[in-house]
């Protein structure tokens, strides 16, 4: 049955709506992963598994909150992952030793007749905090002594938290490995996901633009593609999955995927004269939604796979890509290929 012939699409499209104001209300909570917010993750593979709450009580009378610990049993084993927030007193020392380092570009910066020696105090003093923190009694008098010494203060309170956390997982696992983001490079992998997002989407723009050079079907596109990737980060504050480097790599993807079939619909409607345009949507979506449920197939296998084999790299592509292509199915059909036969006008069941 032609659903585009009846009222049958409003069903499609009020699941689709409903989908994308579901999505919007649940995007606030989204959250971010360690890559985005700064922290440590520690990994650890065993022979048997450990008290977990045990372990969370000793990072909790330790200084370590909020830490989140995950202990499954793998094909060999079982694995131990351990996400801790950055500490405060890490994230002020980088915040001191940035400041440091702008006051001592700009003291650097100025002539030498013209200098203002209030920049080198400021800094000193806020070196001075810095050592405190470490409890180092070290001094430094020129501007090079200041930014070195600020670089290495900085090193030995990193070293210091890393250390900490090290000596209580050490009573519990054997080998293990840590990494730790800080904030400077959280904001660097934030503003290069900004780039990556807005190139993304200024390409995918223009590519529409330019295949149909018409206001109308171009926009209806976008608005489906746009549909797609709001339903795709509702779903992912719905069930918990943060936004990490994997996730963005598949919203990425999503794009691609949400490009393609809205570009198959707009190019049967808008290209082609055969049969009536709610004839040629509805062809459209048969092959659409075959290409979809194919991708839905093999990410649903990367997803159960992940799930029994416990690889959050894989589980959150293959939860974000399904996600993404079941908000595709409704946002394509529902939404965008609605939008386009009004905006081109026909005769049945969508009016204009």
């Amino acid at each position: 049955m032609n659903i585009y012939a009846s009222k049958a699409y409003l069903v499609v499209t009020f699941i689709a709506l409903s989908m994308l104001a579901l999505a919007i209300i649940n995007i606030p909570h989204l959250k971010l992963g360690v890559e985005f917010r700064g922290g440590s993750l520690a990994i650890s593979d065993m022979n048997s598994s450990i008290d977990t709450a045990s372990l969370e009580k000793d990072l909790l009378a330790n200084g370590f909150a909020d830490a989140k610990i995950l202990q499954y049993k793998t094909a060999v084993g079982y694995r131990l992952e351990l996400e801790v927030p950055l500490s405060e007193e890490v994230a002020r020392a980088e915040s001191l030793n940035n400041q440091i380092a702008s006051l001592m570009d700009e003291y650097s910066k100025s002539s030498a007749s013209d200098r203002d020696n209030t920049k080198l105090e400021q800094a000193k003093e806020l070196l001075n905090e810095m050592l405190t923190m470490a409890s180092s009694n070290k001094t430094a008098t020129t501007p090079a002594e200041v930014l070195e010494l600020s670089q290495e203060t900085l090193n030995k309170i990193r070293k210091n938290y890393e250390s900490r956390l090290s000596s209580i997982l050490s009573s519990y696992v054997g080998i293990f490995s840590i990494e730790t983001v800080t904030p400077v490079l959280s904001s660097s992998f934030m503003e290069k996901v900004k780039v990556a997002a807005f190139t993304s989407a200024f390409l995918a723009i223009v590519f529409v633009f330019f295949v149909f050079r018409e206001f109308a079907p171009s926009m209806a596109v976008i608005i489906g593609a746009l549909s797609d990737i709001v339903i795709s980060l509702g779903a992912m504050a719905i069930f918990n999955i943060p936004l990490t480097l994997a996730s963005f790599a598949a919203l990425l993807m999503l794009i691609g995927y949400s490009l393609d079939t809205d570009v198959l619909l707009t190019m049967r409607v808008v290209k082609r004269k055969d049969g009536t345009k709610a004839d040629r949507a509805w062809d459209a979506l048969k092959t659409g939604s075959t290409m979809t449920l194919t991708g839905l197939l093999s990410f649903s296998i990367l997803f159960l796979i992940a799930l029994f084999l416990r690889i959050p790299l894989y589980y959150q592509i293959g939860a974000v890509a399904i996600a993404g292509l079941v908000g595709d199915l409704f946002a394509t059909w529902g939404i965008n290929a609605v939008l386009l036969l009004h905006a081109t006008g026909r005769k049945g069941g969508v009016k204009l």
